[in-house]
């Protein structure tokens, strides 16, 4: 499970956002939890949960309760236990992601690799989740095995924020302070874990202040 102090989170769904018309002050209540059996009691406005751990119940549970509820999944690398991880083609499986057992970086400019994850998409919208979480959008800036540049992943991530609008879902951009200025028109909100920590959430204070100022 993420510790809700490790990380800062702007939730600022802009009224052409995901296809919808609400809108979410950006300092809204949240709980995430990635692991383990979710938690549904929290006095919280959303929820970020894993989109695979997570049955249809769980998530209606929640939004019976008023929540809304985002729903996290790997867009960059390959988990060897996910249900659809025998989809995915050798060749587009890189090298291990080092300190995740069972992780493997993946290649994003891969066809099949970009259908699977919008079978993913639809699985979120079919499972009822408002919006998405897709993790690991910055792997340019480790060493994958594919030579992936800044642009692929810019191209893949707007890829996926408009695949997601289609179908009417939000759609988050997680760990990527470095691109979230130019790509602040294709995502509804930011995720930088741990950036307390490392005192990095100052990367999000301007796209903040630019969100703000589109409601």
């Amino acid at each position: 499970m993420v510790t809700l102090f490790n990380l800062l989170i702007f939730f600022a769904f802009s009224c052409d956002g995901g296809g919808g018309t609400d809108k979410k002050a950006p300092q809204i209540t949240w709980y995430i939890q990635l692991k383990g059996k979710v938690d549904t009691t929290k006095n919280v406005e959303l929820y970020d949960i894993d989109l695979f751990d997570n049955s249809v119940q769980v998530i209606n549970e929640l939004k019976a309760k008023g929540k809304t509820v985002i729903c996290y999944f790997s867009a960059g690398t390959w988990e060897e236990w996910r249900p659809d991880a025998n989809e995915f083609p050798k060749e587009a499986i890189g090298k291990p992601y080092e300190g995740w057992e069972g992780e493997y970086f993946l290649d994003v400019r891969n066809e099949k690799v970009r259908e699977l994850m919008v079978k993913r998409l639809k699985l979120a919208k079919q499972k009822g989740c408002d919006g998405v979480d897709p993790d690991n959008l910055d792997i340019y800036l480790y060493d994958t095995g594919f030579n992936l540049t800044k642009e692929d992943l810019k191209d893949y991530a707007v890829f996926l924020s408009r695949e997601a609008k289609k179908i009417g879902l939000k759609i988050g951009l997680k760990n990527n302070g470095v691109l979230v200025e130019e790509l602040l028109n294709y995502f509804d909100f930011s995720v930088v874990e741990e950036c307390h920590k490392f005192k990095e959430c100052f990367v999000l204070l301007s796209p903040y202040r630019l969100w703000q100022a589109r409601f």
